[in-house]
């Protein structure tokens, strides 16, 4: 012990020794479920029965949005509001109660958030079941998102002790879901995630193999797009060619499986005129391409059924009632609920999703043999609203740069919007965990070096409007972006294209890769996103041992 006389020291060993960092020690902490870790600091003396200051609890916290639902009167001298009533929307598309938030505020957020609310109050709760609250509850109708704090989930499926940090005036209501943690047995060991089975009779996606091996993934795509698509798509092109201003037409895809498509001559993007035909067209025309970055994973849909220039709305499970040859399948929420969700990798599934509304394609990170192992991690650029897509172009260069000096590969992709996606292909077995990890280790590291430039914080009104926002958040159980290859709801009809390196050039151009060009471009180049994520990384020694 270091405080006694040097002729009886001793040395007591009560852990291994280790030289891990504290972000390394706190990394671990969250993948073993901890509360937190005691620290003291390594030059100090333990010093018996006095409480000191070079001992510290780092406590761990959680972090997700909620959907503001209403508020609770305030309490004696406290102004505007007591609580935010909070809630997520589940598979069904209800709003259900998780707690109420009461801390965290300043006067004048009790102030802003207040008037905010009181112009949007209602009469009826907008949640699922009417909480019981010690004051008067106010409801509001779920327009506003609040970014909170917590220590846990309750048994009850309520949240302990949440604090507010700030208003996402970024995030669409609709797209808040509850966000998993990681769950711990009374032994210590995480709990396995129950696996659903494959409930289409048509194809066998989850072999023996599969089942013995939750964590594992199936082996990457061919580059070939030939032995990659499902359904030959050259006589579906015809068929849609044929129909192109067609109130409605059956589309053989063989000759067990057709899909009913309609209203074929709409307009769904006014600027160019591009009609619903001509979308369903270009999906078929890159389905060889497209197919295999969708298949066996859950898709979220953003409907447009009148086109990109009217309301829009999200969709997370199947319909009800689906037509034969379209995939679903059951996907477990961190066995909070099982939801019916329709799966990609087949041509009549996506141009169905197309028949829906949907104008891109927006996979999960993960596949249903294998959902809580993603395939890869995101580093998502988003460009403040005055800064330049040269901009975002030179902090992809700089993430590159990290990647580099981490030893990391990985594939650069345009959003197809304003953003650039870095997406770095992961080791089977990884958890959405480590994804976050590995995003947010690479993220940190770009914005350090350039914090003018950059910003990782979530909060709109905090970040720089020049800067761009680094998001490693998308690495998230259930979140998506648009796909590789996929339309978006952009004015001019733009497309996802993974892209090479060399091509991060100052006249990059987004505009240039749309429904139009990108199948050109496809012949051309080759699919450059099978071929850049079949080598995994290997992670030992960025993120720890556990993602090996």
């Amino acid at each position: 012990v270091n405080s006694a006389p040097a002729s009886v020291k001793r040395v007591v060993r009560i852990s291994d020794v280790t030289d891990s960092s504290p972000d390394k020690m706190l990394s671990d902490a969250r993948r073993h479920g901890w509360e937190g870790v005691m620290a003291k600091r390594r030059d100090c003396a333990y010093e018996p029965g006095r409480r000191v200051r070079h001992w510290q609890k780092l406590k761990l916290e959680n972090r997700q949005e909620f959907v503001i639902g209403g508020w609770t009167e305030p309490r004696n001298s406290r102004k505007h509001f007591g609580a935010l009533l909070l809630g997520y929307y589940d598979g069904a598309g209800k709003l259900v109660y998780a707690g109420h938030s009461g801390g965290g505020f300043t006067e004048a957020l009790l102030k802003e958030i207040g008037k905010k609310l009181k112009a949007i109050e209602q009469k009826t709760s907008p949640f699922t079941t009417t909480p019981k609250t010690n004051e008067r509850a106010h409801w509001a109708a779920p327009k506003y998102v609040a970014e909170v704090k917590f220590n846990e989930w309750t048994t009850s499926g309520m949240l302990r002790q949440p604090i507010f940090v700030g208003l996402r005036d970024d995030k669409d209501p609709r797209t808040v879901v509850r966000e998993p943690s990681r769950a711990i047995k009374n032994d210590g060991t995480p709990k396995r995630e129950p696996r659903p089975r494959s409930g289409a009779a048509r194809r066998k996606t989850t072999s023996a193999a599969a089942r013995a091996k939750p964590a594992s993934r199936p082996a990457p795509a061919s580059t070939s797009p030939a032995k990659s698509a499902r359904n030959p798509s050259g006589p579906v092109i015809e068929q849609l060619r044929k129909n192109a201003n067609a109130s409605r037409a059956t589309i053989l895809i063989d000759s067990k499986t057709k899909v009913d498509v309609t209203n074929l001559g709409k307009i769904f993007f006014p600027v160019p005129k591009i009609t619903k035909g001509r979308l369903l067209e270009y999906y078929a025309e890159v389905s060889p391409y497209l197919l295999p970055a969708l298949e066996d994973r859950p898709m979220v849909l953003k409907r447009y059924p009148n086109g990109i220039k009217a309301d829009a709305f999200y969709q997370q499970k199947a319909p009800d009632k689906v037509p034969p040859g379209i995939r679903v399948e059951p996907v477990a929420d961190e066995g909070i609920t099982t939801e019916r969700r329709l799966i990609g990798g087949d041509l009549a599934t996506l141009l169905y999703l197309v028949q829906l509304g949907a104008v891109s394609t927006d996979p999960w990170h993960s596949r249903v043999q294998s959902i809580a192992a993603p395939d890869y991690s995101i580093v998502d650029l988003d460009p403040g609203p005055k800064a330049t897509f040269k901009r975002v172009v030179q902090v992809a260069r700089w993430v590159k740069e990290e990647l580099d000096e981490l030893g990391l590969h990985a594939v650069p992709k345009t959003s197809g919007a304003s953003g650039i996606h870095i997406v770095m292909p992961l080791p089977p077995g990884a958890t959405y965990e480590i994804s976050r990890t590995l995003a947010e280790l690479v993220a940190r590291r770009v914005n350090e070096k350039h914090p003018k430039e950059t910003t990782v914080h979530r909060w709109v009104k905090t970040r720089p409007t020049a800067a761009v926002y680094v998001d490693y958040l998308q690495n998230i159980r259930g979140k998506t972006v648009a796909s590789v290859y996929s339309a978006r709801a952009e004015t001019h009809a733009s497309a996802s294209t993974p892209i090479k390196w060399t091509e991060l050039t100052d006249d990059l151009d987004p505009r240039d890769f749309t429904i139009e060009t990108l199948p050109k471009r496809l012949k051309k180049v080759g699919d450059l996103w099978a071929s850049g994520l079949r080598r995994p990384n290997h992670l030992p020694g960025i993120i720890g041992d556990a993602a090996a």
